[in-house]
């Protein structure tokens, strides 16, 4: 079997670019709710850190592990 090798097939994007990608879109001191799951915190500020913004994180409501997320720079 032969295999046909591709060029410039863009990557599809990773996960937190998806999920996080809301992120670009805020302006300083704008915040929203957002339910927290098992990694939401560290995946947050790894794509914020990414896109060369500041956020801060706060959990809310412990029991429905909703946080909040503000951008600050």
């Amino acid at each position: 079997m032969k295999i046909k090798i591709e060029k410039n097939i863009p990557l599809p994007q990773t996960k937190p670019e998806i999920k996080y990608a809301f992120l670009e879109e805020f302006k300083v001191g704008d915040s929203c709710r957002y339910l927290k799951e098992r990694r939401t915190g560290s995946d947050l500020h790894e794509y914020a850190k990414k896109i060369n913004i500041k956020i801060l994180t706060k959990t809310i409501d412990k029991k429905n592990k909703i946080i909040r997320i503000w951008r600050v720079k």
